[in-house]
């Protein structure tokens, strides 16, 4: 009698085991990598405004930039944390109809719960995996914030749309990320900074601007002209097209 309530006992824990073990066999976390593929040879195209702006010369000089830049992804290496690495080689053109110039080399690595991108030296931590409303991190943790890129610091990373659909520059998305880096107003700078991602697409919009001001007498019409004596810039990039 004693044998076989132990027999049973023993066939109760291998069923519970099994059933167990298969259940966290087919749990699988979606941490989706696919918002910024990473497959050599990977391009996108990107139409791009640049507006530098400087109300306090004589006259008032505000620059506006067309441009277009292209970002291939290259061959992978061995960065010197240990990590594997991609190459992403920076094109750019002022005329739709030119050769593209030299390219600039940035890189970028995906960690398991990140993915950092190396751009002109500067490393920010632009995704974390997978994407969640709860996430706020420090995007621009690995930049030296000294006196030429003070604005970066302390900004704070936060996805603000998971897997909506998106139409940027006429083009539909069935499945984009939207995140803050920063929207920061005071009476005397404006800071702002967002990009969005699209799956399978990676980078597919992104929108930097950085305002200083004298005058503190007239209210936050930043957007405004006419009423502010400004400076700093302005950048927007759309997506013009991608190709895998």
């Amino acid at each position: 009698m004693r044998y076989t309530a132990l027999l049973i006992g023993i066939l109760f824990c291998l069923v519970i085991c099994n059933f167990s073990c298969s259940k966290i066999g087919d749990f699988s976390l979606d941490y989706k990598y696919e918002y910024f593929p990473l497959s050599t040879g990977h391009t996108v195209i990107y139409d791009v405004d640049s507006i530098n702006v400087d109300d306090f010369t004589n006259p008032p000089t505000i620059d506006t930039f067309h441009f277009q830049v292209r970002e291939v992804i290259g061959d992978t290496f061995i960065d010197l944390e240990g990590d594997l690495a991609y190459e992403i080689f920076r094109y750019k053109r002022f005329d739709t109809s030119a050769t593209w110039g030299t390219p600039r080399l940035w890189w970028v690595k995906r960690k398991v719960t990140n993915l950092q991108k190396i751009e002109e030296n500067l490393r920010y931590i632009k995704l974390t995996f997978p994407p969640g409303f709860d996430h706020v991190w420090q995007g621009n943790n690995f930049i030296v914030t000294d006196e030429s890129n003070a604005y970066l610091e302390g900004w704070e990373y936060s996805y603000t749309e998971i897997d909506v659909p998106q139409i940027i520059n006429n083009i539909s998305f069935d499945s984009t990320l939207s995140i803050l880096h920063v929207d920061n107003v005071t009476l005397i700078n404006k800071t702002f900074s967002m990009e969005v991602y699209a799956r399978n697409v990676g980078l597919v919009y992104k929108e930097l601007v950085f305002l200083n001001s004298q005058r503190v007498d007239i209210g936050l019409d930043w957007d405004n002209p006419e009423k502010w004596d400004r400076n700093g810039f302005i950048l927007r990039m759309k997506i013009n097209s991608f190709s895998n």
